[in-house]
């Protein structure tokens, strides 16, 4: 046993939950859920020999338990998934761009904005991503843009703001790149008939769309409305331009996105490659660390974080493992969604095949992060080669840590520790500690 008590773990819930582990500093080294929280917390303090070196590793460092109970499994695991987001513990499997997840937002107003964020805010806008990519989402943001006359001004404009003559024509309105809202020159209704066929866009469901404007077209032509015609017929060729860009993969016209995993000891590339209407329409990236745990444990992580802040999910997902807990996993992403869904491990067909696609990006993505490594690993900075020089070094100082030492007159001693590699901060691996075991003043017992 750690140095946990033995009381403590005894006290643990025998309901669903989420469990935290903290280290002496008080710092959430572990965050975990469990259908039954007591017996999943004393598994980890049997027998040693059954668990693995990261395990190992965390458990000697564990000084606190602390639990959430929920009402569910799928409670636990959602729960699970925003704490982990949140504060990134050392020892679970950590998504690199978990932080910075960009999405396509369309606001909830009278004239809706179409645009880039990376906060999500609840407030009836609508969001599409997550994007990895972020080329490819600011080549799928610039195509909306050439497509639909979106404006592209930050400005409140409603009823109130048109007839109070608060925001006037801009150059956008003058090249025909927006409708002018602004001034009332398209009224609410047809501009949001147009917002429907931007998020049919971004869906993938570029065929609806197709149609929508060639019966604008069609009808502005019939009542020789020629200018609006050639509008139309100008957006027709640039969705027919964007389209060309997309591999076509299948001929169901289903959509699906298709995951893949590719790892090389501590470190993994996931590929997602989403597929509409039977075409490409995007391939994400996702970076993992500290990856010391099963493909069905990663595939669960990998789908719970990123269809966490997801509007879209597609009613097919294929996977190449089966994800652990897939019946809880399916029965959230059931009910996010709205509707059936199906998480399959295809082994031969079409969807195999999709899946191999999906890995052999995978694949090359990793060989470019572990060759680039390779090169920063052989790239010393030139004020580390001059501090080596300095010292008389006969090796490069790459990762130093300092420590401080803290008290109150002789109690209360606390050390912090802060880290460098490469010349450059590096925060996740800061540290603060308790000192309990050094009576009096004496910093150089205290950092032992």
């Amino acid at each position: 046993m750690t140095i946990i008590n033995k009381d403590k773990v005894k006290q643990v819930p025998t309901k669903p939950g989420v469990y935290f582990f903290k280290n002496e500093g008080g710092e959430i080294i572990y965050i975990g859920k469990a259908k039954h929280l007591r017996n999943r917390v004393k598994s980890y303090f049997q027998n040693s020999k059954h668990q693995s070196a990261k395990n190992i590793s965390m458990i000697k460092r564990i000084a606190d338990i602390e639990w959430i109970v929920v009402g569910s499994e799928v409670e636990a695991l959602l729960t699970e998934a925003n704490l982990i987001k949140k504060h990134q513990p050392h020892y679970n499997i950590n998504l690199r761009d978990d932080k910075s997840f960009p999405y396509i937002r369309i606001t909830k107003e009278p004239y809706p904005r179409v645009f880039i964020t990376r906060e999500i805010i609840r407030d009836g806008s609508k969001y599409f991503g997550p994007y990895t990519d972020v080329r490819h989402l600011r080549r799928s943001l610039k195509a909306v843009h050439s497509i639909f006359p979106v404006r592209s001004c930050d400005y409140l404009i409603n009823k109130k703001s048109i007839n109070d003559k608060k925001v006037s024509l801009c150059l956008d309105y003058h090249i025909k790149k927006c409708q002018g809202p602004c001034e009332g020159m398209v009224d609410e209704i047809d501009y949001n008939k147009m917002i429907k066929q931007v998020i049919q866009f971004l869906q993938g469901r570029t065929k609806e769309t197709e149609l929508y404007i060639k019966n604008q077209m069609d009808n502005a032509s019939s009542i020789m409305r020629f200018e609006d015609a050639g509008i139309y017929r100008d957006q027709l060729h640039a969705i027919k331009k964007f389209k060309e860009q997309q591999r076509k993969v299948a001929a169901d016209f289903e959509d699906r996105d298709v995951f893949s995993l590719a790892k090389d000891e501590d470190y993994g590339i996931a590929v997602i490659v989403r597929i509409r209407n039977g075409r490409i329409t995007s391939r994400e990236k996702i970076s993992l660390r500290n990856i010391d745990e099963s493909d069905e444990v990663m595939m669960e992580t990998i789908l719970t974080r990123f269809y966490l802040e997801s509007d879209f999910i597609p009613k097919e997902i294929s996977l190449p493992a089966t994800p652990k807990n897939k019946d809880q996993l399916t029965n959230w992403l059931k009910q996010k969604r709205g509707g059936a869904i199906k998480l399959q491990i295809p082994q031969k067909g079409e969807r195999a095949k999709e899946v191999r696609l999906a890995f052999q990006n995978a694949k090359l993505l990793l060989g470019e992060w572990l060759i680039n490594r390779k090169k920063r690993m052989e790239l010393v900075p030139k004020m580390i080669s001059q501090l080596q020089d300095d010292l008389h070094m006969k090796v490069p100082p790459r990762k130093i840590e300092a420590f401080d030492i803290s008290h109150l007159g002789g109690t209360n001693t606390v050390a912090s520790l802060v880290c460098f590699v490469d010349g450059k901060p590096r925060k996740s691996l800061y540290r603060k500690f308790k000192v309990k075991t050094v009576d009096g003043i004496d910093d150089f017992a205290s950092m032992r």
